[in-house]
């Protein structure tokens, strides 16, 4: 006896036994904007583009497999990491390398601190990365390379 699931449930249940079969999934546009979170004119922009594979076949009955659904996950990745689409095409082509931008990392380098050394001259640095010995020493050497800077300025 065939339990009633959930329309989710059946269709993970169906693509459990697709797989297990060896059999070719079969994706319409509209499945592959939901599961990525995107929307079918980005997908199609990017077969426009040249990023995505264009579906196996044409008009109404164009269908997209495994292997759309992965390499759009991957697009829609490095987009969000503010790669250019440009780049992310000639990653996908082999052409260029990878690229992986740490998040958190750029997170931290965008929160800046400001340090006033005297009046007029302050130091922007990211957040965490000098510590107080640290800005005493450029505090000073600035100071003394000010002081330096007016002796020979009088002098000639």
């Amino acid at each position: 006896m065939l339990r009633k699931l959930p329309r989710s449930g059946l269709v993970q249940l169906v693509l459990c036994l697709c797989i297990l079969k060896g059999v070719t999934i079969m994706y319409n546009i509209d499945y592959l904007a939901k599961t990525t979170g995107s929307i079918r004119r980005t997908i199609r922009y990017y077969i426009q583009r040249g990023l995505l594979k264009p579906p196996l076949s044409g008009g109404r009955g164009a269908y997209y497999t495994d292997e759309h659904l992965e390499q759009l996950k991957k697009i829609l990745q490095w987009t969000e990491q503010g790669v250019p689409l440009i780049h992310i095409k000639e990653m996908l082509e082999g052409k260029a390398i990878p690229v992986s931008i740490d998040r958190e990392e750029e997170v931290l380098t965008t929160i800046w601190e400001k340090f006033n050394i005297t009046p007029g001259i302050e130091l922007l640095f990211a957040q965490n990365k000098l510590d107080s010995r640290e800005l005493k020493q450029i505090q000073d050497f600035i100071i003394n390379l000010k002081k330096g800077g007016r002796q020979v300025n009088k002098h000639d």
